[in-house]
């Protein structure tokens, strides 16, 4: 899959749009297809468990189901824009686009986390604790090292020019 589309990346002449938890769609399908069938084995085991057992893994798998859905149908449409007419960056989904930060004040950094890192985008004096996602996340794999060189081609290298302008 290329890029533009694993992204579903929207090219103008002094912007760039692109879905950056798209990728990770996948996964989260997956998820909820294993979880909607764990949940259909659970009652096929009623009576071997024990009512608190019953109870805590319905709540746990349902949670999973509930989350799943959420990234597959709200998480994964997060479209991040990178204005250079208006001097912005815009966070759209479903129901509105908002500005999250100014050009002038913009930094992109690597945020780790639990083995994962991934690129976001913050305010120059907030970005630790205020900051957004623009890529899928990374493993020390040689998958990743080439989508990570792909993604930082073609978006990251796009996002700082129009940044800089």
């Amino acid at each position: 899959m290329d890029i533009e589309d694993k992204y579903h990346i929207v090219h103008a002449q002094n912007s760039i749009s692109f879905m950056p938890n798209l990728p990770s769609k996948k996964l989260s399908v997956i998820v909820f297809w294993i979880s909607v069938i764990m949940m259909a084995s659970l009652f096929f085991l009623l009576e071997n468990l024990s009512f608190g057992a019953m109870v805590t893994l319905i709540i746990l798998v349902g949670y999973v189901i509930i989350h799943s859905l959420y990234d597959i149908f709200f998480r994964s449409q997060i479209k991040i824009t990178v204005d250079e007419e208006k001097k912005a960056i815009y966070r759209s989904n479903f129901f509105k686009e908002t500005e999250i930060i100014q050009n002038k004040s913009t930094v992109v950094f690597i945020k780790k986390n639990m083995g994962a890192w991934h690129y976001a985008i913050g305010p120059k004096k907030k970005y630790l604790y205020q900051n957004y996602r623009i890529s899928e996340d990374f493993y020390n794999r040689k998958k990743d090292n080439k989508s990570q060189k792909e993604y930082e081609q073609k978006i990251l290298k796009r996002i700082i020019e129009l940044l800089n302008s």
